[in-house]
């Protein structure tokens, strides 16, 4: 039987098909957000631009939309962020419902769609072997069968995060893509980021960790 925790992310999923918008702020939980997406009523999705050709625009073009999308659904949501200009970047953190606080938030901006990352606040150290292996292991094991993006790890530094993209092809995103590709690696980092750490300190086996948070 499924854990509540793995329902609600099921239904976190099947949510985009019933086009169920979430209303998170930055001050809300992600069990508040993951709450709020089981309750809600249908509404239709919101939309900008998107949706329409948009095949001609020059790549210059392109970044300016997808940087005014992305900035007006964190102003929708109330999350405090600063844009890096040099690296065409949105950066923000997010509390997460977890023993490791809180974890950042990065959306870099590019002329062929944009792409999220939400970072562990818990790495393996690169010189123990050990626990790369276990890392890899668990977030592998992780990975399987998610539907919207994944987690990666850099073996050279120890970082893990969880990503998304949105490839730009004649079209912009609607409001309701922008916030599925936006608030998604948070949420499935925050599900996945306390057996991390039993893996990483508590010495857990990776498989037992995955079964525990996945209730299979």
């Amino acid at each position: 039987m499924k854990s509540i925790r793995a329902m609600a992310i099921i239904v976190l999923i099947f949510s985009l098909v019933l086009s169920i918008p979430a209303q998170a702020t930055q001050k809300a939980s992600f069990e508040d957000l993951l709450q709020q997406l089981l309750t809600e009523q249908e509404q239709p999705a919101q939309t900008t631009t998107s949706n329409a050709s948009t095949s001609s625009l020059p790549s210059g073009e392109v970044v300016a939309q997808l940087r005014t999308l992305v900035g007006q659904y964190l102003d929708s949501q109330g999350y405090s962020y600063s844009f890096n200009d040099e690296r065409s970047c949105f950066n923000y953190s997010m509390r997460m419902d977890s023993m490791f606080g809180n974890c950042d938030v990065s959306i870099f901006i590019r002329d062929n769609g944009f792409k999220v990352y939400a970072y562990s606040p818990i790495t393996p150290k690169p010189d123990n072997p050990t626990q790369l292996a276990a890392t890899a292991e668990y977030l592998h094991r992780a990975n399987y069968g998610l539907n919207l993006g994944y987690f990666e790890m850099d073996h050279e530094d120890g970082e893990v995060r969880y990503k998304t993209s949105f490839l730009y092809k004649d079209r912009m995103p609607s409001m309701m893509e922008v916030e599925w590709y936006v608030d998604y690696p948070p949420i499935l980092l925050e599900s996945y980021v306390d057996g991390l750490g039993n893996v990483l300190f508590g010495g857990a086996n990776p498989a037992a960790e995955i079964q525990r948070i996945e209730g299979n």
